[in-house]
């Protein structure tokens, strides 16, 4: 095969996984994002913003020793700052415990090459009230990360830790929710 052909068929396949993911062309930012739950009960989504883009269908609720993902994704220029948002989940620090534990999980893919970041924070599910979420603590946060993060909270025991891809314009992140008391 001539090394044109190679670049072709390259070519192909890149377009063909970025359709198969949501990503028809140049001009999207997505994250495929997949969260862990080692935790002692099932997490729910408590808040979520976007500051850029959407997600699609829904954030997922994570079970007990399980794992959900959901895709985020910009469409560019309407979205011109990427694949760009927050979403909190809640759940408990004891076995069988009300939800008072919070997993803040914040990603940001420019679609540009630009690094792209994450950031996770943990605590008391009090420090991030419903509807009144500071949300531009969050971003701020988000804009000082790089492509991990992580935070454990001594007095509720929550745990996260979070990784992106650091370049791709269809980044692939991970996080791991947790409780470790």
């Amino acid at each position: 095969m001539a090394a044109s052909q190679k670049v072709a068929k390259i070519s192909d396949l890149k377009n063909e996984i970025k359709s198969s993911i949501g990503a028809r062309n140049s001009n999207q930012a997505t994250t495929n994002m997949n969260i862990s739950n080692t935790g002692v009960g099932k997490m729910i989504v408590h808040d979520k913003h976007d500051w850029s883009g959407s997600v699609l269908h829904t954030y997922p609720n994570i079970d007990t020793n399980d794992s959900a993902n959901f895709i985020h994704r910009s469409i560019l220029p309407e979205d011109p700052q990427g694949s760009y948002g927050c979403v909190i989940y809640a759940g408990p620090n004891v076995q069988g415990g009300s939800d008072n534990c919070a997993w803040v999980l914040a990603w940001k893919v420019l679609g540009n090459g630009s690094l792209n970041k994450i950031y996770v924070k943990t605590g008391l599910l009090s420090e991030y009230p419903k509807g009144a979420v500071n949300w531009n603590v969050i971003k701020d946060s988000l804009e000082n990360s790089g492509s991990e993060s992580e935070d454990y909270d001594a007095l509720s025991g929550a745990e996260a830790s979070a990784r992106i891809d650091p370049s791709a314009d269809i980044a692939a992140a991970t996080a791991l929710f947790t409780v470790d008391l």
